[in-house]
């Protein structure tokens, strides 16, 4: 570049010299001589300018294109790892279904099955020897597709890791997502597969132009309520008091459901004028009771935290509609109020105080765990279960505080938020 800007120089310099007139005489002198030499060299020199200008652009014009190009390419590959990592993802989630939907729970052995000819077909997988697999279309132009594969040697039961007994309660997978060009326009993604592994490989020669492997891990909840199928739940059966307030008091159990159950050998409820009804009202003799969150959920306190729907220190961190079907985690007192009522279903945990206060008409199905006390006060109405660790109220007033038993609400909950759920971020693995 610097042998071109001293050629441009000299040429400006040659370009910029005065012009001499011709002499009138006949003869040519020295100085047309000289003349005629110079407008040779200036035109030398004007066309080395335009030629060393032209190269310098041409060189501009060409790093620009390759910049371009390098760019386009680097979008091209990013967004291709962007699929795949979606494609892994869709892995996950499939596979989490697999493990909610076998019959046989805790799972022991995770074998996705295919048989298209049964009754009715079993579609696990389009290739079982592999383990989960599915392929799809992603974008007509350029006929890419997407696949995923959750492979049968990378699910692992790691129940014992996690500090947990027996076998299934914790599962530990990987999702392969790959994004390949359809060139054979087959449907199939086509390789090579060079150290006979029987599945693809990262460099390996094919089709795939992306690939993302993300690691999950599921965990089974529970939900095993200490005193049986109760109403309520107490760790201290004296520390059950229905009678604060008024007798419009109704705790309700069934033919086959007790109304309060509560610890062995820690004294009697308060129920006297109110309304206890099951099969018995009242059984203070449960032996063993446990009562903890591992013991309920079957899953550490930190571990429910992780597999909360929603969590918040307080009742003013909870959405102005709880999701339906749900699990609801407050760390720390909960005080509801006519505003903002208790209304909601699945599983709620306070870790501390809870109060329903009166006039909120609160109503909530599922299972309620507190760790404090619990203070229930009409109108408002809980059916399937509570369980309190602390004092456990009911208060009457101008209309029912109500607790009652559904074996109904118990088996949904169990259905939709017991079994398999993830119990920690999914995250991306080499």
């Amino acid at each position: 570049m610097n042998v071109f800007v001293r050629i441009a120089r000299r040429s400006l310099h040659l370009v910029g010299r005065p012009h001499r007139p011709e002499a009138r005489s006949g003869a040519p002198t020295a100085g047309a001589h000289c003349e005629a030499k110079g407008g040779k060299e200036r035109g030398i020199a004007t066309f080395l300018a335009i030629a060393t200008m032209s190269v310098v652009l041409l060189v501009v014009l060409l790093s620009l294109s390759l910049m371009q190009s390098s760019a386009k390419a680097i979008y091209g590959q990013l967004r291709y790892q962007g699929q795949a990592y979606n494609t892994a993802m869709a892995g996950t989630t499939e596979a989490l279904t697999w493990f909610q939907e076998q019959a046989t729970q805790p799972v022991g052995t995770f074998n996705p099955q295919r048989n298209m000819g049964a009754t009715p077909p079993i579609n696990d997988t389009e290739i079982a020897s592999i383990g989960i697999v599915r392929t799809f279309p992603v974008s007509a132009i350029g006929n890419v597709w997407g696949r995923y594969e959750v492979r049968t040697p990378a699910a692992l039961d790691v129940t014992t890791q996690r500090g947990k007994s027996g076998t299934g309660t914790v599962w530990q997978f990987d999702s392969s997502g790959m994004i390949f060009v359809d060139r054979d326009f087959d449907g199939q993604m086509d390789f090579t597969d060079s150290n006979s592994s029987g599945v693809y490989d990262w460099g390996e020669p094919g089709e795939v132009v992306a690939m993302r492997k993300v690691r999950a891990e599921t965990t089974r909840l529970t939900v095993i309520l200490p005193g049986g199928n109760a109403a309520i739940h107490g760790n201290t059966c004296s520390s059950v008091s229905m009678t604060t307030g008024t007798s419009k008091v109704k705790v309700l159990g069934s033919s086959a459901g007790t109304g309060i159950a509560c610890r062995n050998g820690t004294g009697s409820p308060s129920t006297s004028g109110v309304t206890v009804l099951g099969n018995p009202p009242r059984q203070t003799n449960v032996n063993p009771y446990n009562d903890s969150i591992q013991a309920v959920f079957g899953v550490s306190q930190n571990e429910l935290l992780n597999l909360a729907t929603v969590k918040s220190p307080d009742v003013a961190g909870l959405p102005a509609t709880l999701p339906g079907m749900s699990i609801i985690v407050i760390q720390g007192n909960a005080t509801f109020t006519t505003a903002k009522p208790l209304i909601g279903s699945g599983i709620l945990v306070v870790l501390g105080n809870l109060t329903i206060p009166a006039n909120s008409y609160s109503s909530f199905n599922g299972v309620i765990y507190v760790t404090g006390t619990y203070s229930q006060t009409a109108p408002s109405q809980v059916s399937g279960a509570i369980i309190g660790l602390g004092t456990l109220r009911l208060i009457g007033g101008g209309d029912f505080a109500e607790a009652n038993w559904d074996p109904s609400i118990i088996q949904q909950v169990r259905n939709n938020l017991g079994g398999y759920r993830f119990s920690r971020t999914q995250y991306v693995i080499p």
